[in-house]
């Protein structure tokens, strides 16, 4: 059967109803937690809602779901019942936990109200008893004993509210103590949870639910699951300095995912679907803001999904960098809505019936441009149950861990980076904001680098500094970067790798350089800004590049290379002055080269 469990706050369901939920997933049941606010008034939210994310752990849920209304400020009204509806329709609960009706907190009012009113297509409401909840009758009682100390382990999760009253464990056992002698349902119950009945419907052979009150089950401590969390309506932590890392100790959380909709109230379109772009799109809302300078030509088309050239449909957008007869040919035989074009195409394409074409001067950015802009967030946040993470590292907030990744001693973490399944991160590495690992590659280990005694034996040299990785990099997979030796190993903002890179200790990348697959960089090498390094490139150790350097696919570079050069060939020597545009793109193997007196434009 589905459960779903409605909280104002963080901790709530689990004072009031945590035993039956561990009970309920340690029997095969689907247990889903929806909690309304991040519990600000009580404490920062960030840590608060770390709190809670261990908790639906412990439990077992399926899914649990953060809203981000303001806490301490809840009343009856139509968003937080859209909010609460929302999630009954999408749980189709057999059973629904939430607060009492005539609860003391003005917020545990609002939402049983408000839950009464979403769940009237709904058969069971039970409202839950926490410590201070006065004037509670309750009609059920549901046996807690075997999973009583699991109870208390689960309050104890909250530590941030360990100062409060009513979290002391003692009383949290004395109430539900209290209430199985009250429940008088057999002299073997010690401990018992009451609700009070708010819904109940008899089905046809006269229970009220079937859902195996006195069962046993398989005796684990505890049920780690890999259920979602998804924070709902605004960025989680927006009402606090976003920029302090959470300190993430002990068992780290479940994976969650996190999304964002500006809506009223959320609809299917807020939570799914986040690959798409979203909505329907004209010519001129496309290059709006981003083209400059454009003219548009065809019958006017609206598109609502991007695809390449040759396999978009009517309602697809795509682009052609090509000019000339090839570009022409290409977009006669493409079907795609809208496409973008080349300026110098203008007045040369004979306009397809059903299509629209747009002629800016890169199409190829603006579509990138365009796509990054319109799509929906699709990304991920939090940590997957099977990381490891050091207990002195640091996450920033809104970062998503993969699966098997391991984070070792001091290493710290930007806001919003996305670390991928199997990376490793050994100490002392500091990643930037919004950087990307992909998956399996492996940062921060010792470099190579051995002394020879007389004897002919071989000493290790001491590795000894870290691994500095500036904002906005991205980082490919299987790559291996070194840690330094006696200064640190630094990779400037905006830098990005392709897979299977190898960068030895001590380096010093600049911004904005692009290093492809199978590039392999010495020791002691220093990089300037906005270089290229082409496939299976080589750069030998203590070599120093320029600025706006173009290596070309296959070179082995053993001499510096000054600002603005080109070098090809083994060993690497300029050939800027010597080489086409065709022929630079045989030797680096990428389009859109353009060769200029002071370099090459990438």
């Amino acid at each position: 059967m589905n459960i779903l469990a409605i909280g104002a706050h963080p901790d709530d369901i689990e004072l009031g109803c945590g035993g039956l939920l561990i009970k309920s997933a340690r029997q095969g049941h689907n247990v889903y937690m929806y909690v309304i606010t991040r519990g600000e008034a009580s404490g920062d939210p960030r840590l608060r809602c770390m709190e809670l994310i261990q908790s639906a752990r412990f439990i077992g849920a399926k899914m649990l779901w953060i809203d981000n209304f303001e806490d301490a400020t809840l009343s009856v009204n139509s968003k937080l019942i859209n909010h609460l509806e929302y999630f009954i329709q999408k749980v189709h609960p057999d059973l629904i936990l939430t607060h009492p009706i005539e609860d003391y907190h003005h917020d545990h009012r609002a939402i049983a109200k408000s839950t009464l009113e979403a769940a009237r297509n709904s058969q069971n409401v039970l409202a839950y008893e926490i410590p201070l909840t006065r004037d509670f009758n309750p009609q059920l009682f549901f046996d807690i004993s075997e999973v009583k100390d699991d109870k208390n382990e689960l309050v104890n999760i909250f530590a941030s509210q360990k100062n409060k009253n009513f979290m002391d464990q003692s009383g949290v056992q004395a109430l539900t103590k209290f209430r199985a002698q009250q429940s008088r349902l057999n002299s073997n119950i010690e401990f018992a949870e009451s609700f009070e009945v708010m819904k109940l419907c008899l089905n046809s052979d006269f229970s009220i639910f079937k859902f195996p009150m006195g069962d046993t089950y398989p005796q684990t401590k505890k049920i780690i699951t890999k259920g979602i969390i998804e924070y709902v309506n605004d960025m989680p932590y927006d009402t606090h300095d976003t920029k302090k890392p959470i300190e993430l100790q002990g068992e780290v959380p479940l994976q969650f995912t996190q999304e964002v909709s500006n809506a009223s109230s959320p609809t299917a379109d807020d939570y799914e679907n986040p690959m798409q772009l979203g909505a329907e799109w004209k010519a001129e809302s496309i290059v709006k803001g981003i083209a400059g300078e454009y003219d548009v030509e065809g019958h006017q088309s609206i598109i609502d999904g991007v695809s390449s050239i040759l396999e978009a449909t009517e309602n697809d957008l795509a682009f052609c960098s090509m000019e000339g007869e090839k570009a022409i040919s290409a977009i006669a035989k493409s079907k795609a809505g809208i496409i973008l074009c080349k300026k110098s195409l203008k007045g040369k394409i004979y306009p397809r019936n059903g299509s629209q074409y747009i002629f800016v001067d890169d199409p190829k950015l603006v579509f990138t441009q365009f796509v990054n802009k319109a799509r929906r967030d699709e990304k991920r946040a939090g940590v997957a149950a099977t990381a490891v993470i050091d207990k002195t590292a640091k996450i920033g907030p809104g970062c998503y861990i993969g699966e098997f990744v391991k984070i070792g001693k001091n290493c710290q973490i930007g806001k919003n980076a996305t670390i991928h399944a199997r990376v490793i991160l050994e100490q002392d590495c500091i990643i930037g904001n919004n950087c990307i690992i992909q998956p399996g590659a492996t940062l921060g280990f010792d470099g190579f680098g051995f002394e020879r005694h007389l004897s002919g034996e071989l000493e290790k040299f001491p590795q000894l500094k870290g691994l500095r990785i500036g904002n906005n990099v991205e980082i490919g997979a299987n790559c291996s970067i070194a840690r330094g030796s006696l200064i640190d190993t630094t990779i400037g903002n905006g830098t990005k790798m392709d897979s299977l890179v190898h960068i030895a200790h001590n380096v010093r990348i600049g911004d904005y350089c692009q290093l492809t697959a199978g590039t392999v960089i010495g020791g002691s090498v220093t990089i300037g800004n906005s270089c290229w390094t082409g496939l299976n490139s080589t750069i030998k150790h203590k070599i120093n590049i320029g600025n706006n350097v173009l290596v070309a696919a296959g070179a082995t570079v053993i001499n510096d290379v000054s600002d603005d050069d080109i070098v090809a060939g083994v060993p690497a020597k300029s050939i800027k002055n010597k080489v086409t545009t065709d022929e630079l793109f045989l030797m680096v193997g990428r389009p859109s080269i353009t060769v200029h007196r002071r370099g090459v434009v990438i």
